[in-house]
């Protein structure tokens, strides 16, 4: 018997790519050829060093209280954190430009929602290839 799929349970397609292969990407794309193929990673990023500088422990912290607490909004949300507001709608930015947020429309305020449960990296020793699932 098949499981649904929850939200949680979906593979959060995060890849990893040298800049020139970035380039390529994004100069395929702006010439309108389609660039992602189905199962393929739709954000890049350079390194896993690049992905970890977005995963700062204050970042992994907002995911956290995200998460648990489900704040109706950005400024919610800093209040319970203790940090300013345009700190964090500035964290909140970069973690929806990585796929790890989404802000969800409510009225006149946006509500922030983590987009998934857990990231994991899988390094295929034979190739080098790391790949955030």
């Amino acid at each position: 018997m098949t499981r649904p799929t929850r939200k949680a349970d979906v593979r959060h397609g995060i890849g990893i790519a040298s800049p020139a292969e970035m380039k390529k990407r994004l100069l395929a794309a702006a010439r309108g050829d389609k660039v992602t193929k189905p199962g393929e990673p739709k954000i890049w990023v350079s390194s896993v060093d690049a992905l970890m500088r977005v995963l700062t422990p204050e970042n992994r912290e907002l995911l956290s209280v995200i998460r648990r607490e489900k704040p109706a909004s950005v400024s919610d949300l800093a209040q319970r954190v203790g940090r300013e507001q345009g700190n964090v709608s500035r964290s909140i930015g970069k973690l929806e430009r990585y796929g790890l947020v989404q802000l969800v429309p409510v009225g006149r305020q946006k509500r922030p929602e983590v987009a998934l449960r857990r990231l994991k990296l899988e390094v295929d020793l034979e190739t080098g290839v790391c790949e955030v699932v």
